[in-house]
């Protein structure tokens, strides 16, 4: 995912995203699975997010659809990519049995130029209260379909 990719059209990345202190990763602590479908030429990006925290009982459980932009930020020793987005999640309500969508997501990282690490802050909406993440790693994954295919079937069940 170089410079060269930034111009070519679509591409692909995947990013594990978790709090870490001393750079080890802080436990328990809400992590983000976040995988997107970056378009160069349009300057935006579009995916899925999965929030999750290893506690018992195993929560919360955040899936959201994830919609946003991507621009350079330039200073004068370095360039690195902002990515802006929010995500939206099936909610408790629903019109006429179907479940409504709401916001849930809100997204701010810095990616370093070639895509590969940055820094994330992000906040998740859980039992109707907003919580924050600062400072999250971000780390490329490796991208499983199947896995995003589950993840977007379980975005449009409730």
């Amino acid at each position: 995912m170089s410079e060269k990719n930034v111009n070519t059209g679509l591409f692909p990345v995947n990013y594990f995203i978790q709090p870490k202190v001393a750079g080890q990763p802080l436990l328990g602590a809400p992590v983000m699975n976040l995988r997107l479908l970056v378009n160069a030429p349009g300057k935006t990006i579009s995916g899925v997010a999965h929030v999750t925290q290893a506690v018992a009982p195993p929560q919360p459980n955040i899936v959201s659809n994830v919609h946003g932009t991507w621009s350079f930020m330039a200073t004068m020793s370095s360039t690195h990519i902002l990515l802006v987005a929010e995500g939206q999640g099936p909610s408790s309500i629903l019109v006429h049995g179907v479940p409504q969508m709401v916001e849930n997501l809100r997204i701010r990282a810095s990616v370093e130029q070639d895509w590969q690490s940055g820094i994330c802050n992000y906040d998740y909406l859980y039992k109707g209260e907003w919580h924050q993440v600062e400072g999250a790693t971000m780390s490329i994954e490796d991208f499983d379909q199947n896995a995003v295919l589950d993840q977007l079937q379980t975005a449009l069940q409730v």
